[in-house]
């Protein structure tokens, strides 16, 4: 009988050797190869027997394919970015925001991102579909962000919104206006959404949802819209079926109620000018309708414009939404009048009222007296009663402005004095925003203030022509420099600067809406709409200097790298 065969083990000097060999069922003679994953016994041979299983035509084509393929992990990102990952998610953030700012279409992104690979830079991924949800999901978020932290801080603010139509949706853009002590004045996009109707249940609802969902109910301090019977009740404002009653009634509290001032001035000399002899508006119309597709027109103006030797400038219409823009018009047509009035007396058909307008002696004079044929009488009875009518439609719709003249103080037009700013402090503390048990500090605090609005930094400011909430930045910016307190007359400052003129803002963001949302844009949503304005104009950056904001904000590169985006 022969003498037995010692068995063969995987030793730690094999297992280094051929690292892609792995014991099986508990054995160490039993082994599986790792790349063509064939078991085999080493237990006669020992490492023979594994060179000989590496020669074997399996395992030398298994060896082919892996060393020819790559690891599905080499298609995956690290979860660090490098830094060059985060300078192309800063140019695509850049093309993301010049695309909102330009108001351009997402869909020309699908063309941009190709040529931009092929041109500059072949990691460049910026179509519709990421350009879209960097907007929606990554700057929208954080500028909501942003305001969200200012109106923490914040004393007092003003809400201010306003309707309009697109097709059959009725949009409510809603604002708010507040005073940063560091920044100025800041009017910020708080929600956009649309609702069935435009009655004072269905606004009064989403404005006190917007507030609540924003934690600011013991901020509000004043209402802002325009000047209907929805909002306000009308003139009187006695009526109880308003959107600035209720809100008074769900807050709990009362509020400044501020009328539109542009539609007010626009209301009044609208309803003075229908005193005038002549119908102005009716006339602008006539004139410009004659020669605004009439190129033959248009050039016999200009010959008679030549010969009576005055420049020829287009004629100009107007909206009829707004009164007030008919002063360009108006303007133009007094420029060319010479020209014109020749013009339509040598043509043998006209419109009668054009005919009549400028066969009257009165019709340039109403800007001038003209060659005495009209008495000066009649020119004043006219002028008075232009004013009259004016001032009575101002006084009867500016009445509830009266109580807010205390406040010019504030303006820092001239050095203020401490009984001025006590009487603001006084109506303030009445309104809920000021504890009038502080009335010792405030006045310390306008003291020190008081050393450092001279007259000669008045003068300086006037000057510069500054605006009254940079003066007052300049003022906190220096007490922040010098570490010295102010927080009481902050109080006093943002609620008084917190208070809106007009309405413009939201009349501002329908322009912009108007804008985006394109009868070619047919695809785009009110939700998206949202993300598109708060982007738009809550950030107050020129591309380049957002670009540069990009580069700074890893927080935000990152995000715009991740998938979480979508």
């Amino acid at each position: 009988m022969g003498k037995p065969k010692r068995l063969c083990r995987f030793t730690p000097e094999l297992r280094n050797k051929y690292s892609f060999l792995k014991e099986i069922n508990g054995s160490d003679s039993e082994l599986l190869c790792g790349k063509c994953k064939r078991t085999f016994s080493i237990s006669h041979g020992g490492g023979y027997d594994i060179e000989r299983h590496i020669q074997s035509i399996k395992h030398k084509s298994a060896d082919i394919a892996v060393s020819s393929s790559k690891s599905l992990t080499t298609y995956y990102k690290s979860s660090a970015p490098s830094s060059r990952d985060l300078e192309i998610a800063a140019a695509e953030g850049a093309w993301a925001y010049h695309t909102v700012s330009e108001n351009q279409s997402f869909r020309s992104h699908d063309c941009f991102s190709k040529l931009t690979q092929a041109c500059f830079e072949p990691k460049f991924h910026c179509a519709r579909t990421k350009c879209e949800k960097i907007v929606t999901n990554v700057f929208a978020p954080y500028a909501i962000d942003i305001l969200t932290n200012q109106l923490k801080n914040a004393n007092c603010i003003s809400i201010l919104t306003d309707a309009s139509n697109h097709g059959n949706i009725k949009l409510f853009p809603l604002l708010v206006r507040l005073f940063d002590p560091l920044y100025g004045i800041q009017i910020k996009i708080l929600n956009v959404e649309s609702q069935p109707g435009e009655t004072s249940d269905i606004i009064i609802n989403y404005i006190v949802k917007t507030i609540d969902d924003n934690n600011i109910r013991n901020k509000v301090a004043a209402f802002c819209g325009d000047n209907t019977n929805c909002n306000f009740g009308g003139v009187s404002r006695r009526g109880t079926n308003n959107v600035f009653h209720k809100l008074q009634g769900k807050l709990g509290k009362q509020l400044i109620g501020v009328g539109c001032a542009a539609h007010i001035i626009h209301n009044a000399i609208q309803t003075a000018a229908d005193c005038l002899p002549i119908d102005i508006e009716c006339i602008i119309v006539k004139i410009y309708s004659f020669f605004y597709i009439y190129t033959v027109r248009v050039e016999e103006l200009k010959d008679f414009c030549m010969f009576v030797e005055i420049e020829y400038k287009a004629i100009l219409g107007y909206s009829k939404t707004r009164w007030l823009s008919l002063m360009p018009s108006v303007e133009r047509i007094l420029k060319l009048f010479p020209a014109l009035k020749s013009y339509f007396l040598s043509l043998d058909k006209v419109p009668l009222i054009l005919k009549t307008f400028f066969n009257d002696p009165c019709a340039e004079l109403w800007q001038l007296e003209y060659d005495g044929l009209v008495q000066e009488s009649d020119i004043q009875t006219v002028i008075e009663s232009f004013y009259s009518t004016s001032e009575q439609y101002l006084t009867s719709w500016t009445s509830h402005f009266e109580e807010l003249e205390i406040m010019e103080c504030i303006t820092l037009k001239k050095v203020p004095n401490w009984s001025e700013i006590e009487k603001v402090a006084e109506f303030i503390s009445n309104k809920g925003f000021f504890n009038p048990n502080n009335d010792t500090a405030l006045f310390d605090q306008f003291m020190l203030t008081l050393q450092y609005v001279t007259q000669e930094k008045i003068d300086e400011w006037n000057l510069e022509k500054k605006s009254t909430d940079q003066r007052w930045v300049c003022i906190f910016k220096y007490f922040k420099e010098k570490d010295i307190q102010c927080d009481k007359m902050i109080i006093i400052v943002e609620y008084v600067l917190c208070l809106p003129g007009s309405n413009a803002s939201t009349e501002c963001v329908f322009s912009h809406i108007s804008k985006i949302w394109t009868k070619e844009k047919t695809q785009l949503n009110v939700s998206t709409l949202k993300t598109l304005v708060i982007t738009k104009l809550n950030f107050n950056y020129t591309c380049l200097e957002f670009y540069e904001l990009l580069k700074k904000n890893n927080l935000l590169l990152k995000k715009i790298i991740s998938k979480d985006k979508y």
